[in-house]
């Protein structure tokens, strides 16, 4: 329910998710906003980060559908 009312990730959960460190999770988080990707949407203390733009948002999950589907057949 609270993924849903506040889409997005922590920086934490996002160091979490690809392995690096908090520290490098953040510069990255830095760098694509600056670039128009990522949002980050603050609750509170809480920073959320998401991808900015719905239709780089659909393209990144067309690119996860086909990830699952080549690394199925192969």
């Amino acid at each position: 329910m609270f993924a849903a009312q506040h889409p997005g990730l922590t920086i934490s959960d996002l160091a979490s998710l690809t392995g690096v460190s908090l520290s490098t999770a953040s510069l990255y988080v830095t760098q694509l906003r600056a670039s128009h990707w990522l949002t980050v949407d603050v609750l509170g203390r809480e920073k959320r980060v998401r991808v900015a733009l719905e239709h780089r948002q659909k393209s990144i999950t067309v690119l996860r559908q086909m990830a699952t589907r080549f690394a199925s057949e192969g």
